[in-house]
């Protein structure tokens, strides 16, 4: 049997290991790699939607937004764009979480449907699948029930001619199994239930819905006009490559999913400044862009100035109001109402003894959720009900003044406000009402 040794002055292979992983992350998460990966897939989605002009293009929130072109959001047809968001949520239609979510019904995409052949729903996700759930599970049984519960509540719907075949459940092959597909299958009955008995109107449909799927890899792009069906085309932006990662020629790292998380890579930029300054941005160098950036986040603030960047909420006698972080001042701080503020760096925040000054640090993107439900929350509220009954306001402050401050506002309305928007005392207020978090919602 041939031997074989091992020198002692060869590099361990574990460092070696090590040290690839630390690349990957690093590449993974870095902006510039990010956003030259996120042009290659949106010049994809531009060219699907060039392709079917008689279709609406809706990106889904929150991924779907950085792969698609302001510009063509809306038909060249129609005069008026569909500002509500789309929202279907990957848990939604994780295994054995499979949900026809009524907070998400989005039933507003059926209006839009009205005005043309079908729909393109744009979404990604990173590496090891070419679909996220969203596309693969949600979309479908969101399909699935739409068509169910119109054919039951209407004997005059053209879907009751075909009932079977309307109310079928459709998964892209390869993507979930067939034990799978028929689990959700079996609930199609009881979430259609859950829609028709709930408050929602639902609208009649011309023909019943049906999703399809396409990626870059796709071979073909079929016509998809004079079907029998109305096609909601879900696209997953990215291509699928091993381990996520593929070097270009053109002197960047594709990274799969590129616009996923984005808060663990964008460094404050947003989709909408992103489309606002594409070509500028990615006619920057890697060591210019995270500065330009920055420049670009001073300039574009979210609101007007200091002074506009407060907002309260006048249903609540502006008890408490909602800011952004650009709101800051040494003079805001000491107007007499108590602050809650929080980021996702508190070193950059002067600070403070004051009592009536609550700052809370949450890290970034996906692993700031729970430590926001479990521990950011309950302080927030504490801390706010203290002032509160001592005839204080408050103000919650975050860094766009659009997501986590607006989650403790409206927790602490519910919680320490009647529906005429009075402050309730203790007693009433702790028997008011009583909330359970669900993290998968």
């Amino acid at each position: 049997m041939q031997s074989y040794s091992v020198s002692s002055n060869e590099p361990s292979l574990i460092p070696e290991s090590k040290n690839a992983r630390k690349e990957i992350r690093q590449e993974s998460n870095d902006t510039y790699n990010r956003l030259h990966s996120i042009s290659e897939d949106a010049a994809f989605i531009s060219r699907v939607a060039n392709l079917y002009p008689n279709f609406k293009v809706f990106p889904n929130l929150r991924c779907g937004a950085w792969y698609v072109d302001p510009k063509i959001v809306s038909l060249p047809t129609s005069s008026s764009k569909f500002d509500e968001p789309v929202y279907f949520k990957s848990t939604d239609g994780h295994f054995g979480q499979w949900s026809f979510n009524l907070r998400r019904a989005n039933l507003h995409l059926l209006r839009a449907m009205d005005q043309c052949e079908g729909i393109i729903l744009v979404d990604s996700t990173r590496h090891g699948k070419r679909f996220p759930d969203a596309l693969s599970k949600t979309i479908p049984i969101w399909c699935a029930v739409i068509n169910m519960a119109t054919a039951k509540a209407s004997s005059q719907s053209p879907l009751s001619m075909d009932y079977k075949d309307n109310h079928r459940l459709y998964t892209p092959p390869g993507s979930v199994s067939r034990s799978e597909h028929t689990q959700i299958e079996a609930r199609l009955h009881e979430w259609s239930d859950q829609l028709i008995t709930s408050e929602f109107s639902l609208p009649s449909l011309r023909k019943p819905l049906r999703p399809i799927w396409f990626t870059p890899s796709s071979d073909t792009l079929p016509p998809l006009d004079s079907l029998d069906f109305t096609p909601v085309v879900c696209i997953s932006a990215s291509k699928l490559v091993s381990e996520g990662l593929e070097r270009r020629s053109a002197g960047f790292t594709y990274v799969q999913g590129s616009g996923d998380d984005h808060e663990s890579w964008s460094r404050g930029l947003t989709p909408e400044m992103f489309w606002k300054n594409k070509e500028h941005l990615l006619s920057l160098s890697r060591s210019t862009l995270l500065e330009e950036i920055s420049a670009l986040l001073e300039a574009e603030s979210p609101m007007d100035g200091p002074a506009g960047a407060v907002v309260p909420v006048l249903h609540i006698r502006e008890r408490l109001a909602i800011g952004t972080l650009s709101a800051l001042t040494p003079e805001l701080l000491v107007d007499g109402r108590a602050y809650v503020i929080l980021a996702t760096d508190i070193s950059t925040i002067r600070p403070t003894t004051s009592d009536a000054i609550l700052c809370l640090q949450v890290p970034a993107g996906k692993k700031g959720q729970l430590q926001f439900l479990t521990d950011v929350v309950p302080k927030s509220l504490q801390f706010l009900k203290y002032h509160l009954t001592s005839n204080k306001d408050a103000v919650v402050l975050c860094g766009d003044g659009k997501d986590m401050s607006v989650g403790v506002v409206l927790v602490a309305i519910c919680s320490f406000f009647d529906d005429d928007g009075v402050f309730m005392s203790s007693n009433d207020a702790n028997n008011a009402r009583q909330f359970t978090f669900n993290f998968n919602t």
